[in-house]
């Protein structure tokens, strides 16, 4: 019998693995799941019962797949690999979690424990805007219905809140006595001599001050009288100024006469070459075509715009090709027109029609480096304009159509993913995907359903 009750146990790889499994169980543990993450609950490093007990009391079990997280299941004895076959031997729900833009490459030589992993649908997390989407839909989709499967209730029980704090009482503290107020004291006598000598010297400051005002008009007049009407430059009265002050005023000629021009001629300079690389930058970039054509696919009608990128013609809509086996964006037929159908990577392979074939890894990421790079900019300058501050710049029309895996919609509205020809190995093979906070290329397995979009030959 376990010590503690769990509803999920993390498992993962510590190296590239840590930080995610701590993450995922703050926010659990926030949402009032009971966690186990043997980095908390170990004592000894060993495989001892602790393990055992945890696995056997929680439904679930979720292994994070960061990068490279099952190469070492080869060994027999790998921590990962026998906390995986343990919950396979328990019948546990296994969850497995990857975030989007990991390699976690099952290795050819793994054993078949592993290897199952392959017909699970994989959860992504994103560090990034759509962490709180992709979060819910983990709890709502993958854990809640589960956890309501084994008795467990449906909302998430709120474990470990703590109470606020009562406030501390005061302390009692005696009333002041009030103390008499000291008399005033007497103002200082002054003697009557003294008050005669302040009298005096009184009356003489006015007298003072009207000698001074006409000692500065005397200097003024005779200033105005010198036959000296400084420039401050002439040589002259350069000879005549002492040298801390021919230091001063040559300092100045300098900085009003040669550095500031060669500042400004430089300044010039400067904007004149960036205004025309921005010009030229521009114009480079640019959508080749601001309207895009129409292709009509002989072999069913379809029609689908097309669009012109870097000296490239792509379809600029998603494919909607009906003959090879295929699946509804979010699994309702109202999104087929808009968002185009899901396919495996083998239906893929069939879709694009005579003079059009299935971009490769390559061709995708040109095409991101065209368009502003593997971020957030480039992800915007595809995305359609009622995506989440997308741009469409290019007229490309990316739309969030999300994958289908082994019964479950995933991802619509969070994610654009299209699949390429370039396999990764015999089960994965790459897709190029966007999302509100990047884009890039990463692999998955071939058996999810993603989007097509068409490159012509």
């Amino acid at each position: 019998m376990a010590k503690n009750s769990y509803d999920i146990f993390i498992s993962y790889r510590r190296d590239g693995g840590a930080l995610i499994a701590r993450t995922m169980q703050s926010e659990l543990t926030k949402k009032g799941f009971r966690v186990f993450l043997d980095f908390d609950e170990l004592v000894e490093g060993v495989f001892s019962d602790e393990i055992i007990d945890a696995l056997q009391s929680a439904p679930i079990f979720m292994i994070i797949l960061s990068d490279h997280a099952l190469d070492r299941c080869v060994n027999d004895d790998d921590w990962v690999r026998k906390e995986l076959e343990t919950a396979q031997n328990l019948n546990k729900r296994i969850i497995p979690v990857t975030p989007i833009g990991a390699t976690a490459i099952t290795p050819p030589e793994a054993p078949e424990s592993v290897r199952k992993l392959l017909n699970i649908q994989f959860s992504k997390i994103a560090f990034d805007d759509t962490f709180v989407p992709l979060f819910e839909h983990l709890v709502s989709k993958r854990i809640m219905p589960v956890l309501k499967a084994n008795n467990k209730p449906q909302t998430p029980p709120q474990v470990g809140a703590a109470e606020p704090p009562s406030a501390p009482t005061p302390p009692k503290v005696a009333a002041p006595v009030k103390e008499e107020a000291p008399p005033p004291p007497e103002p200082p006598k002054v003697e009557p001599e003294q008050k005669e000598v302040l009298s005096n010297e009184e009356e003489q400051k006015p007298q003072e001050q009207h000698q001074w005002r006409i000692a500065n008009l005397k200097k003024k007049e005779e200033k105005q009288k010198s036959p000296e009407q400084h420039s401050l430059l002439q040589p002259q009265n350069l000879a005549n100024k002492p040298p801390a002050q021919k230091s001063s005023l040559f300092s100045l000629f300098v900085i009003l006469f040669v550095i500031i021009p060669v500042c400004c001629i430089i300044a010039l300079i400067i904007a004149y070459n960036i205004s025309s690389y921005s010009f030229e930058h521009s114009n480079r970039h640019k959508p080749e075509n601001n309207n895009a054509n129409i292709y009509t696919d002989p072999r069913d009608g379809q029609k689908y715009k097309t669009v012109k990128i870097g000296g490239e013609t792509w379809m600029a809509e998603n494919m909607r090709y009906a003959r090879v086996e295929h699946y509804s964006a979010n699994g309702d037929s109202s999104n087929d027109d808009k968002y185009g159908y899901l396919y495996s990577w083998k239906d893929a392979m069939k879709v694009c029609p005579g003079g059009w074939h299935l971009p490769s890894k390559k061709d995708f990421e040109e095409l991101l480096n065209y368009i502003g790079g593997k971020n957030k900019i480039g992800a915007e300058n595809l995305r359609v304009t009622s995506w989440e501050n997308g741009k469409d710049a290019y007229g490309f029309g990316a739309l969030p159509a999300g994958n289908y895996f082994g019964g479950d919609y995933d991802y619509f509205g969070y994610y654009a993913l299209f699949w390429s020809a370039t396999e990764s190995n015999s089960d994965s093979a790459y897709y190029l995907y966007l999302g509100s906070g990047n884009a890039d290329v990463n692999y998955d397995l071939k058996n999810n359903a993603f989007s097509v979009r068409c490159l012509k030959d």
